[in-house]
C-alpha cells in the first residue's frame, strides 16, 4: 500500500513537472494553456496594431515663451477663419479647430461639418528652451478612428476564417476552400482600402495641423508661411 501510495506521488510530481506547477498542498495548476491563449491573443493584437499608421513626430522652436505660443495658438483656433489657413483647410473638410489643455500638455483636434471623431490629433506640449520655446509631440490617430481601423482587421481576418470551418451543404472540401479565397481576398481588398483611405486622411489632416502650430510658434506680427493676421 505504502509503495502505492509514492508511485501515485512521484506519478503527480512528474505529471506537475510537465503540464504545470505543483501546489504545496499537492493541487497541480495548469498554466501553460492560459499563457499560450494570452500570447496568442497579444500577438494578433500586435500584428493588427503593426499595419495601422504610424504617429509622426513633430518639433519645432519659437523665439517667444510657451506662455506666448499657447495664447497664440488659442487666438488662431478661435479667430481662425480670419487667417490664411483657412481656405485650404476648409478644401480639406477641415471647419475649425479645438485646443484641449491638459496640464503641461495640450491636444489639437481638427474639427469637420460631418458627424464623427476626426482622423488624427495632435498630442504634444510646449516647453521652455534657450532659444524661448519647443513644440514638440505626435500626430497620431484619434482613438475612436483607431479601433474602427481595429475592428475593421479583425472582422476581414475572421470572415474568411470562419467561413473556412462553415458547413455548407453539396460542397467539397475544394470548393469550399476556393469559396474561403474569394471571400479573404475581398475582405483583404476592402481592410487594404480603408488603411490607404485614413493613411492619406491623416497625412492631410497633418499638414494643416503642422501650418497650425507653425503660424502659433511664430512671434506677434510676423505671420509666417501659410499664415494671416494674428
Amino acid at each position: 500500500m505504502d509503495g502505492a501510495r509514492r508511485l501515485t506521488r512521484a506519478g503527480a510530481v512528474a505529471s506537475a513537472r510537465i503540464g504545470g506547477d505543483l501546489h504545496p498542498h499537492g493541487a497541480i495548476v495548469t498554466r501553460s494553456g492560459s499563457r499560450g491563449s494570452i500570447r496568442g491573443h497579444a500577438e494578433r493584437e500586435a500584428a493588427a496594431l503593426n499595419i495601422l499608421p504610424r504617429s509622426r513626430r513633430v518639433e519645432m522652436s519659437s523665439d517667444v515663451p510657451p506662455a506666448a505660443v499657447l495664447d497664440r495658438l488659442r487666438r488662431l483656433a478661435a479667430n481662425w477663419r480670419g487667417s490664411t489657413l483657412a481656405g485650404p483647410a476648409l478644401q480639406a473638410g477641415i471647419h475649425g479647430w479645438s485646443i484641449d489643455e491638459r496640464g503641461e500638455g495640450f491636444v489639437v483636434r481638427p474639427r469637420s461639418s460631418l458627424s464623427g471623431a476626426p482622423v488624427a490629433i495632435f498630442e504634444g506640449s510646449v516647453q521652455p528652451s534657450s532659444s524661448g520655446s519647443s513644440i514638440c509631440g505626435h500626430i497620431r490617430l484619434h482613438p475612436f478612428t483607431r479601433l474602427f481601423l481595429i475592428v475593421v482587421i479583425v472582422v476581414a481576418a475572421a470572415v474568411p476564417i470562419g467561413a473556412l470551418f462553415e458547413s455548407v451543404p453539396r460542397e467539397d472540401w475544394h470548393q469550399h476552400v476556393a469559396r474561403a479565397g474569394k471571400i479573404l481576398a475581398i475582405s483583404a481588398l476592402i481592410a487594404a482600402a480603408g488603411l490607404v483611405m485614413v493613411s492619406g486622411g491623416m497625412r492631410m489632416v497633418g499638414r494643416h495641423i503642422v501650418a497650425l502650430l507653425t503660424a502659433a510658434a511664430q512671434p506677434a506680427g510676423e505671420p509666417g508661411p501659410g499664415t494671416g493676421p494674428a
